[in-house]
């Protein structure tokens, strides 16, 4: 008995292609999980819109090139267009708060729905002067805006020698503001007049 050697095989090893990893896909899914994340902070959800477009498009890329794997450009696929839906609905809610909250805003008394209390007096001790008074609110609507009361401080000849001056932010509907303006004054024998508020 003869020992023949085996022949050689024709397609050995067997030829199977695989697939190249595919680098358009991975950018497409990183971008999309840094979309993802940043699609839930206000303000910055707007870097997520465009992070999201991108993403989906370096996916639609990553899917049409042939012999590349195709997992990392369906996962930055799914990831871009959820950060979109998500960066999109955040949007539309912080929109529709700061809607509601510019028309309160805008529902507010006016200033002349407030009034000076006519009383106001001057409270001196050893290092201030300070003109004490009440503005009240008389509407239904609370004021909002920056809102200041103004004395001129004037010397016995009536030169104007100084300010005394209170702000405030706010006033509560039929509220009332008790200012204490601070006044400028540096020289003895002064008297106080009322200027405006406004």
């Amino acid at each position: 008995m003869t020992y023949e050697p085996p022949g050689v095989y024709e397609n050995w090893p067997p030829n199977i292609q695989v697939p190249k990893p595919n680098g358009v896909g991975t950018g497409a899914l990183v971008l999309g999980i840094i979309a993802c994340v940043l699609s839930w902070i206000p303000f910055i959800n707007v870097f997520a819109v465009i992070l999201g477009i991108v993403a989906v498009i370096l996916a639609i890329i990553g899917l049409a090139l042939k012999g590349l794997k195709r997992q990392t450009a369906i996962a930055g696929l799914i990831l871009g267009v959820v950060s979109l839906v998500i960066a999109n609905i955040s949007l539309i809610a912080l929109n529709n708060w700061s809607d509601r909250k510019n028309e309160e805003w805008r529902e507010r008394a006016d200033i002349t729905d407030l009034v000076l209390d006519g009383n106001w007096v001057i409270d001196t001790d050893e290092s201030k002067t300070r003109v004490l008074g009440v503005i009240t609110n008389t509407s239904d609507k609370p004021y909002r805006d920056s809102l200041w009361v103004n004395y001129k401080v004037l010397d016995l000849n009536g030169d104007h020698i100084g300010y005394c001056s209170d702000s405030t932010w706010s006033i509560p509907a039929h509220g009332t503001w008790e200012f204490s303006a601070l006044c400028q004054v540096y020289e003895d024998g002064y008297s106080i007049e009322f200027v405006e508020f406004g």
